[in-house]
């Protein structure tokens, strides 16, 4: 097995095919995908142990995972709903304890995270009459979210790589949402037989959450996106890359959930914006090098967007302008329910003295919107940690905002950086914790490039001997 490339042409061509197959095939079988996972499972953590994380085993198979997780879900394979979570955080911890790398350790996170253990007490207490599985519903779906984000922090946190290391677990990211997309594509058929509407639409979405389905093709966008800003080629060719970026825009689109699209594209957009405009040298990069990127992918997407909107009747400019064609709102509520339920947490964490309600327990308790799972972390966290949440909060926020100053000047470090925060935390705003994506993206963004390595020269070509 160590003597297999698996970054070879051949090889990458060997691995989409197979999971385009996987991915058909699981239209008919769907053990196929329960196979899979567990495969991924037994085999990852059996060579991370074997080869003790030596290689990065442990953060190929999170980023794998990571990628396949909307996959697992929406093919009913039995699977428990948050197999990945399970998952990824033996391997990261394993991974992290057998290595042989000596680094510095971000404690705040693990701080971060002992917060909120106080609210199980909360939550115990209050499901107390009903069976043991309501209590550990409640406590994995709300913390199991914050305890991978601590685990992926302090396993990626100031971890080196080489533009060309990060390249790879990009494409291992990107290769179960390729099975993704041929899974969706077999099971819609036909999109233009699809009855669209004014909502998100779970038919186009090959029956399952549109908004689910939205993030992982936005994480898809901003993964690519981000390797052919830095000059890298994913699958060995730009033609490739950017065809598979017009393929998740479309199927993106079609899901007709704004949030995770957009906060790809807007993380791209965001990070992009900061590595070029940081110093003067990069900004010269980019008039060189990469406007044109830019103006042909402005150009592409709204292609992309008018060709969809004409295939859905006009339905998708009404979904993401929220007015109809005669100018009148679709609805008044443009964030769908997600504001009521964000006041009335923000109301809980008053109401009860700012101590809060328990892990799990606002949907049952707040003045509005109850039996609705919270979307919004942040007013998550006040209502049902109460002040120990709100430290919680500021820690999660104002450790990323403190770094982000130290890498400044750290070319595409601060790239993925910002990129990858800014996903993570906008996604905290309208999926909350519900994918493993939130937290491992946000630990990633704390790795290293290497520049002593590589660095990118003014031609946009990788110069082996440069440094900063």
């Amino acid at each position: 097995m160590n003597n297999i490339n698996l970054n070879s042409k051949t090889w990458i061509a060997i691995l989409i095919a197979f999971h385009l197959v996987l991915g058909l095939m699981t239209v008919k079988f769907r053990f196929v995908s329960a196979l899979l996972a567990i495969s991924v499972l037994l085999f990852g953590m059996y060579y991370i142990y074997r080869n003790k994380n030596a290689n990065g085993e442990a953060h190929f198979l999170a980023g794998y995972i990571m990628g396949a997780e909307v996959y697992f879900r929406m093919t009913s394979s039995g699977l428990p709903w948050d197999f990945a979570r399970y998952a990824m955080i033996p391997m990261l911890i394993l991974g992290l304890v057998l290595e042989d790398r000596n680094r510095e350790k971000p404690w705040i996170i693990l701080l971060y995270f002992l917060l909120m253990l106080p609210a199980i007490y909360l939550t115990v207490d209050y499901y107390m009459e009903t069976d043991f599985s309501e209590i550990r519903k409640r406590i994995t779906f709300n913390l199991f979210g914050p305890l991978l984000l601590t685990v992926s922090t302090f396993y990626f946190y100031k971890r080196e790589f080489s533009l060309k290391e990060f390249e790879t677990l990009s494409r291992w990211i990107i290769y179960p949402i390729v099975m993704t997309s041929a899974y969706i594509f077999l099971n819609v058929g036909d999109y233009t037989a699809v009855e669209f509407t004014y909502s998100s639409n779970a038919t186009s979405s090959g029956g399952f959450s549109g908004n689910q389905v939205s993030i992982v093709f936005g994480l898809g966008i901003l993964i690519l996106g981000i390797n052919i800003l830095l000059g890298n080629k994913v699958f060995y060719s730009s033609l490739i890359d950017v065809g598979l970026i017009v393929l998740f825009t479309f199927q993106g689109l079609m899901t007709f959930s704004r949030g995770g699209l957009l906060t790809g594209i807007l993380a791209l957009s965001f990070g992009a914006f900061v590595y070029y405009f940081s110093s003067i040298e990069r900004f010269l990069l980019f008039l060189k090098v990469n406007l044109l990127k830019f103006v042909l992918a402005g150009v592409l997407g709204v292609s992309a967007f008018m060709y969809t909107n004409e295939m859905t009747g006009g339905f998708l400019y009404a979904r993401y302008f929220n007015v109809k064609e005669d100018g009148y709102k679709v609805k008044d509520d443009v964030t769908t329910g997600r504001g009521d339920i964000s006041v009335g947490d923000l109301e809980l964490f008053i109401d009860r003295d700012y101590v809060g309600v328990g892990a799990g327990v606002s949907m049952k308790e707040r003045p509005v919107m109850r039996d609705f799972a919270a979307h919004i972390e942040f007013t998550r966290m006040l209502a049902e940690h109460g002040l120990l949440g709100l430290i919680s909060l500021l820690i999660m926020i104002l450790f990323p905002f403190l770094h982000f100053f130290k890498v400044l000047i750290k070319g595409e470090t601060l790239f993925i950086f910002t990129s990858l925060m800014t996903v993570s935390l906008i996604s905290m705003t309208h999926a909350a914790m519900r994918l493993t994506m939130i937290g491992l993206l946000y630990g990633m963004a704390f790795i290293y490039i290497s520049y002593h390595t590589e660095k990118k020269g003014s031609s946009g070509k990788i110069d082996k001997n440069s440094k900063v």
